[in-house]
């Protein structure tokens, strides 16, 4: 577990995700508008569904995108009697600074940490 600020990682990630659904829901129940959309969506990560240790994305990270997956389920859950429809998008992965920055020692002894 190597991150430095795990909160600020479940803050932006998956709180971020979880107040948007808790003021927009409501909204989106109570519109009588039919062309208007009832829909939710979240990104999430491909990552939050794979265990392949945290080699190139954190533990904190993985855990606040499969957070979100599971808050988008409840939503669906909740809410399709109301006809809010909830999605969770869950790209691949994506050459970033972080992963590139990392050096192949790096990578390789993070690997071994399974």
């Amino acid at each position: 577990m190597e991150d430095e600020d795990p909160a600020n990682v479940i803050n932006t990630n998956f709180l971020g995700c979880f107040y948007v659904a808790k003021y927009l829901t409501p909204l989106r129940v109570a519109t009588s508008n039919t062309s208007s959309s009832k829909a939710y969506i979240a990104i999430s990560s491909i990552s939050s569904s794979q265990l392949t240790g945290s080699a190139f994305v954190s533990t904190t990270y993985n855990v606040s995108k499969a957070a979100v997956n599971r808050l988008v389920e409840h939503i669906q859950n909740d809410h399709a009697k109301d006809g809010v429809l909830a999605y969770a998008v869950n790209p691949g992965s994506v050459l970033t600074s972080q992963v590139k920055g990392l050096s192949e020692a790096e990578t390789a002894k993070r690997s071994r940490c399974k």
